[in-house]
């Protein structure tokens, strides 16, 4: 199969998994190259359970990463009700946040979407019980790095003030508390802070599969427009287009399918936090894989210049996300930060600050 080939049978798995193609139209596959691309950009799952009885070659090379989705699901679960009898005595506010809120409004089996870790928002006074309960229930700290200034009022957290901590029960699940949605060094300077305005439009949520939960313990997940935002931008800056880059699209693609999306409003909070470049580079990378995707109404008003445009794409296009070619690991993702802030003035200031900030 050439490559032009194999590019084609990439993008019509996608659409199938999106809904936008039935798997019938599917035919003449490399199955085990295939599956093993799909397990490596964590959608093997999702594959499995896409794929009906007529694929059973094509579903004998997924079955596994299926399962062990099931598990990995079961496992996350517990640790999380572990966690949530911990804090049964404290009334606490939980925003759920990535997979834990949006695998059950994109997907009909919430499991088939791999998730690496449980994380959810609290309001910055509260991480101190959570650290303090979590301890006590012998949950354990993933990453104990040294805190920055902006820390300062914090427990001990890692360099980005999150709580990561490991239950005892199962070492291969990770909880993440986070203090701020829009973690990391670029968005805190460049962007505008929004956490105040993301609590006030939060929506009531109820976790998936988690029984009994704490009567004094309230959940909720960002408001629509608000999740979709914080997954392009998560997958933009954060973790610069990695091998999450396909399924974080994809969970974009469902769950514009299935909740009601106000593209007026994603403009302009997006071009209220200067964030406008990098959520224009997930659309239009996007774009290029589905069938009738759902950013015209909003794309066009999104562009930054024709130079950078063109200086962008060459970094980040569709050979880029299908290969996995991850710029995460090379310097060269520096650049692409310094080209997705929005201001020159900030990009300035970026590439002044950036050298002297930890890794």
């Amino acid at each position: 199969m050439d490559q032009n080939s194999w590019k084609t049978k990439q993008i019509e798995i996608l659409n199938c998994l999106a809904g936008k193609l039935e798997p019938t139209v599917i035919d003449s596959v490399d199955w085990p190259r295939m599956a093993s691309w799909l397990q490596h950009v964590n959608l093997g799952a999702a594959g499995y359970h896409m794929l009906g009885p007529v694929f059973s070659e094509a579903k004998s090379h997924l079955q596994e990463a299926y399962y062990g989705n099931i598990y990995r699901d079961m496992a996350q679960k517990q640790v999380f009700q572990e966690m949530l009898n911990s804090l049964q005595d404290h009334e606490l506010d939980i925003m759920l946040l990535k997979g834990a809120a949006l695998a059950s409004l994109a997907w009909d089996e919430p499991h088939v979407r791999f998730q690496s870790d449980i994380d959810f928002l609290v309001q910055r006074p509260e991480l101190h019980t959570i650290a303090q309960v979590l301890h006590k229930a012998n949950f354990r700290f993933r990453k104990p790095d040294a805190i920055g200034r902006f820390y300062d009022d914090l427990p001990d957290t890692n360099k980005e003030g999150q709580l990561e901590m490991v239950s005892s029960s199962d070492s291969q699940v990770v909880l993440e508390a986070h203090t701020e949605v829009f973690l990391g060094h670029v968005q805190r300077i460049t962007a505008e802070r929004v956490e105040e305005q993301l609590w006030e439009r939060r929506v009531k949520a109820t976790p998936v599969g988690v029984e009994n939960m704490p009567i004094g313990i309230r959940f909720w997940r960002l408001s629509n427009e608000d999740l979709i935002i914080h997954v392009m931008i998560h997958t933009a800056i954060n973790h610069q287009f990695d091998e999450n880059s396909l399924r974080n699209m994809l969970d974009v693609i469902r769950l514009a399918q299935r909740i009601q999306i106000d593209w007026h409003v994603v403009h302009e909070r997006v071009s209220s936090m200067k964030m406008k470049t990098a959520v224009w580079l997930f659309m239009h990378t996007a774009a290029q894989i589905w069938q009738n995707h759902p950013f015209d109404s909003v794309i066009d008003q999104l562009k930054p210049s024709r130079l950078r445009q063109r200086w962008l794409t060459q970094m980040i296009n569709l050979d880029v996300i299908l290969d996995r070619r991850i710029l995460r690991l090379s310097k060269r993702r520096y650049l692409l930060l310094l080209l997705m802030v929005d201001r020159p003035v900030d990009m300035f200031r970026l590439l002044v600050r950036l050298p002297f900030l930890k890794e």
